[in-house]
């Protein structure tokens, strides 16, 4: 890499020309702490992938699953993408780190695209917090699903954000390339800005909309434990599944996706819905499922709003500062030790929290029935069989339908997060 077209190269003393840590960590000053921290990056980067598989696979993802995403809940799919993010994090560390001869671009295109398959995969999940059916768990009644929020909208659009920003990356690159040292930075500050935008968005979603959600839904589940304390122990209650109201949208989409949950506190025992479910053959949704999906929830949250409200100080201070922040040694050694080294190790906690959370929950599953491990994939399976053939005994009366919606909503997302 000829580092002399790089605007900070220093010709009077070429060994203390800062590092540009974004496609070069040798011959520049200070170079040992960005190689050691790139080192660690790879260690990281490179348990992703083989956590993310085994924790897919704990999912039930089997033979043509894996090259089926598009059929995968919002947790797998978020997960896919962080294994994904590891490995592009590894192909970029090596070449810096081995510094493999080559022009600026493939380097920083590497950098952008591990950024941005991170920033992607987050999307579903924050569709998923700001959803009108997740802003209906406080509603009392009425089959009235209330209008998505400004947020839920621009998430949606957040993709071509992102994209847009890794095209302004390659720009970029492109004109360090060239010598072109006002455009590179002019676009530069367009794709941190960009990504600046993308975190803090994330961070929001996550702190209000997140926090939102969990304590709605963590008090629906202590509702409905609550009301089975008097029948025996609640952790061991069957959350029953009963059909939700035709006219609503959750049960439009059943067709087209079995993770959607409409629960009632019923045991198992009583009525119709349990000569259903013991019917079917299948098993029925509990506590524990619930508070399994409650932790992973919470998880991903917390761990998600501390990776985006850091990365968006650092893209805001490196948005402003586009080339200068390398400058300032104390500051470059703090961003790009949190944005490489940082980051992987708070997926890589992610991921090790979800697999902790799926084995205790098996644990706990197998604990209190005494049967198979069976993961909340499945069980969303059994619940989707189990509404279908509640719906042929017929319609349900007012109050059942009320109930039902009500109780619903806590749980409408469980497994699908």
């Amino acid at each position: 890499m000829d580092l002399t077209k790089d605007s900070l190269y220093d010709w009077d003393n070429p060994a203390n020309t800062p590092c540009r840590w974004s496609g070069n960590i040798h011959n520049c000053r200070d170079s040992e702490f960005f190689q050691i921290v790139t080192f660690i990056s790879i260690g990281f980067s490179a348990l992703l992938p083989p956590t993310v598989i085994y924790l897919l696979s704990l999912s039930r993802i089997r033979g043509w699953m894996w090259l089926q995403p598009w059929k995968w809940n919002t947790a797998n799919i978020y997960y896919g993408c962080n294994g994904w993010t590891g490995l592009f994090f590894v192909l970029y560390d090596v070449i810096v780190y081995v510094d493999v001869p080559g022009p600026y671009w493939p380097r920083h295109l590497l950098f952008g695209i591990s950024f941005s398959i991170f920033l992607s995969g987050i999307v579903p999940f924050l569709h998923t917090l700001t959803a009108p059916a997740a802003l209906s768990l406080s509603s009392e009644g009425g089959s009235e699903t209330p209008k998505p929020p400004l947020t839920h909208r621009i998430v949606q659009i957040l993709p071509l954000l992102i994209l847009l920003g890794l095209m302004f990356a390659i720009v970029r690159a492109v004109g360090m390339d060239h010598e072109m040292d006002v455009l590179a930075d002019v676009f530069t500050s367009l794709c941190l800005g960009i990504y600046c935008v993308s975190t803090l968005l994330i961070a929001y979603t996550c702190c209000y909309h997140g926090s939102r959600f969990f304590s709605l839904l963590n008090a629906k589940i202590l509702t409905v434990e609550g009301n089975t304390v008097g029948g025996g122990n609640s952790k061991s209650k069957n959350f029953v599944a009963s059909p939700p109201p035709p006219e609503s949208r959750a049960y439009r989409s059943l067709g087209r996706s079995i993770s959607t949950m409409h629960l009632n506190d019923q045991p198992q025992s009583d009525g119709k819905d349990a000569a259903v479910c013991e019917n079917s053959g299948g098993k029925s949704l509990t506590a524990i499922e619930a508070r399994a999906a409650l932790r992973k929830i919470t998880y991903v949250n917390v761990l998600m709003f501390m990776v985006a409200a850091g990365g968006c100080v650092f893209t805001f201070l490196m948005t402003i500062m586009p080339s200068k922040i390398f400058t300032i040694m104390a500051l470059s050694k703090l961003t790009y030790t949190f944005l490489q080294a940082g980051v992987p190790a708070l997926l890589e906690a992610i991921v090790m929290a979800n697999i902790i959370t799926e084995l205790r929950r098996r644990k706990s599953f197998h604990d209190y029935h005494n049967t198979p491990d069976i993961s909340l994939v499945d069980q969303a399976r059994t619940i989707h069989q189990t509404i279908i053939l509640s719906q042929q005994k017929g319609p349900e009366s007012e109050v059942g339908v009320a109930s039902s919606r009500l109780q619903g909503r806590a749980f409408d997302y469980c497994s699908r997060i």
